[in-house]
């Protein structure tokens, strides 16, 4: 643990900025869950990032990284609690090299900003940014990046005020995934004969560089794409004579740290209770003998009609009830979930819905037999592939992609290397 710079806020208290080491891990996995806390809805709702893995495993998938943070210098004229926790504000870089128009780059991906929610608004994010690309720069870094979900105004504010600007926006989409799906590994497109099957990872190198070297954005060694730990596979359909061909690849959900639902209205660990189930059940049961004596007894409803009615808002009730429970699951980190990234195609236009469409069935049942049971994919809003994407998936949130120069850039390049067509999704990034 070293010390990097230190300065006050406006309230003259002294904040130190230092290198992370992994000595570190547990007191800045105490921070974490203590900023990302949520409780909301007047205490209805309550939640926390739970870390099961050192602190610093998501940032170790980049080959070069930095991890900065900041902490309260501790005033010796005031007590101080046994294992107090004075960090404050956390920033992680991860660096990589990337083709942009065919240049070669190098990257810095900012994430994991935090500040911890009573230190906020003392210019701590800020001091993180400064800091951190003032080391990005020191390993060639030209262009810094960071992509957040929208509605993360802190951040955002923090990024804007050290003067990066919003480049492309995706949208986060996500699928149950369900046992049984219907899938046709072989089948006919038309006259064209297609088959979905697993492809090796240089055939994916190789179909992945041709697809996006003509794009804006890839990485210069795709080794860190198929290599990442959390890789299970990249899929194609293609016909016989291996023309016509679209494909996409499977990445397990980083399960270092999560968010786990704590409460929704009541404890989420009784509404999973297999015991939980029995008053409710007897509840509706009392419910729609309640509602059915009402209707019949006290407004005259005939009892056939009653009964209807009543049965009919129980299960209406049951069914809002049961999705209530999968939304918690989902939210706490209780499915094993998986992303689908970086499609890719090439070939016969008019196949291309159908080539997708069959694509997804049989990768949705593929990712569940591997004991995923959600699906999500980060869609660009200017690729062009997106139509292409079948039904059955729900936007969950929209995020944005912003980024500032590492070094001084001539005039007018700053369009041709913009980000607003950002091309490529690195599964390391989000």
């Amino acid at each position: 643990m070293s010390k990097i710079s230190d300065f006050s806020d406006e309230t003259g208290t002294k904040i130190v900025i230092k290198q992370y080491t992994p000595s570190d891990s547990t007191k800045l996995t105490l921070f974490a869950t203590n900023a990302d806390a949520v409780n909301s809805m007047k205490g209805f709702v309550q939640a926390k990032r739970v870390f099961n893995s050192p602190f610093h495993t998501k940032i170790q998938k980049f080959k070069d990284s930095i991890i900065l943070f900041a902490e309260q210098a501790h005033d010796s004229t005031k007590p101080q609690n046994e294992g107090e926790n004075f960090v404050c504000g956390s920033v992680e870089l991860g660096i990589k090299e990337a083709y942009v128009n065919g240049e070669i780059q190098k990257f810095g991906v900012i994430s994991e900003l935090r500040i911890r929610p009573d230190y906020k608004n003392k210019d701590i994010e800020s001091k993180l940014i400064e800091e951190i690309e003032k080391q990005g720069k020191e390993r060639g870094i030209s262009i810094f990046y960071h992509q957040f979900n929208q509605g993360n105004d802190p951040v955002q504010e923090a990024l804007v005020k050290s003067g990066y600007k919003a480049g492309n926006e995706s949208t986060l989409c996500t699928k149950i995934l369900s046992e049984g799906t219907k899938t046709e590994p072989k089948s006919k497109i038309g006259a064209e004969e297609v088959q979905f099957h697993e492809i090796t990872k240089a055939r994916a190198k190789e179909l992945l560089r041709q697809y996006y070297e003509k794009k804006d954005f890839f990485l210069k060694d795709v080794d860190e794409y198929v290599e990442n730990p959390d890789y299970q596979g990249t899929y194609v359909v293609e016909t016989t004579n291996g023309e016509t061909y679209g494909g996409v690849s499977l990445f397990a959900e980083p399960q270092e740290s999560q968010m786990m639902l704590q409460k929704f209205i009541f404890p989420v660990e009784y509404a999973y209770s297999k015991w939980a189930q029995i008053p409710v059940m007897s509840a509706v049961s009392v419910c729609t003998f309640a509602l059915y004596y009402v209707l019949s007894g006290k407004m005259g409803v005939a009892p056939r009609t009653s009964f209807t009615i009543a049965l009919g808002c129980n299960l209406g009730f049951l069914f809002a009830y049961s999705k209530i429970l999968s939304s918690m699951k989902a939210f706490s980190g209780r499915e094993p979930r998986c992303r689908y990234v970086g499609m890719f195609y090439k070939g016969n236009e008019g196949m291309k819905e159908n080539i997708f469409s069959m694509l997804f069935s049989n990768l949705d049942n593929v990712a569940y037999d591997k004991g995923n049971r959600r699906a999500r994919m980060l869609v660009e809003k200017n690729e062009s592939l997106k139509s292409a994407v079948p039904g059955g998936w729900q936007s969950y949130m929209t995020s944005t992609l912003f980024y500032k120069y590492g070094k001084k850039q001539e005039e007018g390049t700053e369009t041709k290397k913009g980000f607003d067509n950002f091309s490529f999704i690195d599964p390391r990034d989000w």
